[in-house]
């Protein structure tokens, strides 16, 4: 029997960005090859050599990508890279922690500016411009929007709910009872940004804070930025 190997990280974001014009088009196959290349453990580390890909910094074949799912009502495979960006590839690392922390430059990449140090960070935020884009271009309508946000938390959060580090993330950034009253565009970029218990309140309510700070912060909402920029340049 011959054994299964998954494609390196860079092999598989240089089939993606191969299938830039049937992903555009919506097909199908295409579609299919690229959840099961952006899917799983390996999430982390193909979003990321995307984004250092020459040809997909702007996001657009995972913009494509998210956007046919999107259209077909389909938010499991969004809701599975997302939490693994979030609390990495195994859902077992806490989300603050993987938030603010500063790697080496990888040798594999070249350039890893602007991603390096905070790599983790930047990467989460070169996804949440993909991410937000595709939804404003699947569902234009704020409520069938909404519904899809929805849809895709959810499924995100019962996915988190496999570890301790997820369970956590569910419970401050998810499921808290500020988190429901945002607007689901504002609950999604809430999601992405790390909360921590900085003590317990007179009431018995944990008293929680955005845990990022200012260099993955900065790092998060830059690559975001670049993400948007570019697909709104593509798109005239």
């Amino acid at each position: 029997m011959t054994a299964h190997h998954e494609p390196k990280p860079q092999q598989a974001a240089q089939t993606i960005a191969s299938l830039r014009d049937a992903l555009r088009a919506g097909n199908v196959q295409a579609v299919t090859q690229v959840t099961a290349l952006v899917t799983g453990t390996q999430a982390p580390e193909v979003v990321q050599a995307l984004a250092l890909h020459a040809q997909e910094r702007d996001g657009r074949a995972l913009h494509d990508w998210a956007r046919a799912l999107l259209r077909a009502g389909d938010t499991q495979p969004l809701a599975d890279v997302l939490a693994r960006l979030v609390l990495g590839g195994q859902l077992q690392q806490p989300a603050p922690q993987r938030f603010n922390t500063a790697t080496a430059p990888s040798t594999s990449h070249a350039p890893a500016a602007p991603y390096a140090p905070y790599t983790p960070a930047a990467t989460l935020g070169y996804w949440a411009g993909v991410l937000q884009a595709a939804l404003v271009s699947a569902a234009p309508d704020e409520s069938a929007r909404g519904k899809l946000v929805e849809r895709l938390l959810a499924y995100a959060a019962s996915l988190a709910d496999a570890t301790p580090a997820g369970r956590q993330w569910r419970m401050l950034n998810l499921d808290s009872n500020t988190a429901r009253k945002m607007s689901p565009d504002t609950r999604l970029s809430n999601a992405m940004r790390p909360l921590a218990v900085k003590g317990i309140r007179a009431n018995g309510e944990p008293d929680v804070e955005t845990a990022d700070e200012s260099g993955p912060f900065s790092a998060f909402m830059g690559a975001a930025r670049r993400v948007r920029e570019g697909l709104e340049r593509n798109a005239r």
